[in-house]
């Protein structure tokens, strides 16, 4: 049995790490690849405004596919009633955030690279905060810890009680081995 349980454990181990390395890879490629694009930009172009038209497309881009992330959470929200995938600060600093930018944009000209895709931000940080205000109550409230009794698995299996300690005899393998002091 216990190792049926290792196999299992272990199985889970490695599919958790093997999601975990595409996400590392994917994001290690992405990184690179807008890190590249960028420096390419900047040793290349050597056009002002031209450079500045690039980079500000390429961060809106990424800005709005920033804030528009949380938009199937945001579904999910919808169709469960339920704000338990949608943490309320994550949405308030969301909101926070891109309302900062998108005021900051018009000081002291407008920038519309930094002022559009913020703007949009701050709509969908509104429509997050809305959702949670609308859903928050729909919930349910999950205890920190469990109620002891809900702490009891059932099983198929009878179990015999344990023996008394007088009972049971040790196995020369299961005696402990004494340790020199500072050999810890």
């Amino acid at each position: 049995m216990k190792s049926v349980v290792k196999f299992v454990l272990i199985e889970c181990l490695i599919r958790v790490l093997c999601v975990q390395m595409k996400v590392l890879k994917l994001f290690i490629a992405m990184a690179s690849g807008f890190i590249l694009m960028t420096g390419l930009v900047v040793g290349l172009v050597k056009d002002h405004d031209t450079r500045r038209t690039i980079l500000g497309v390429l961060g809106a881009t990424l800005a709005l596919a920033m804030y528009s992330a949380p938009l199937t959470v945001m579904r999910l929200v919808i169709q469960t009633k339920s704000v338990e995938f949608m943490p309320f600060l994550l949405s308030l600093f969301v909101f926070l955030n891109s309302l900062t930018w998108t005021i900051y944009s018009f000081v002291p000209k407008i920038d519309w690279y930094i002022g559009t895709p913020n703007a949009i931000g701050v709509v969908l940080g509104t429509g997050q905060l809305v959702l949670y205000a609308i859903y928050r109550r729909s919930t349910p409230k999950k205890p920190f810890l469990a109620p002891v009794d809900k702490l009891a698995v059932e099983t198929s299996e009878k179990v015999a009680p344990a023996p008394d300690s007088a009972q049971v005899k040790t196995s020369p393998e299961a005696v402990p081995v004494k340790m020199a002091p500072g050999n810890v």
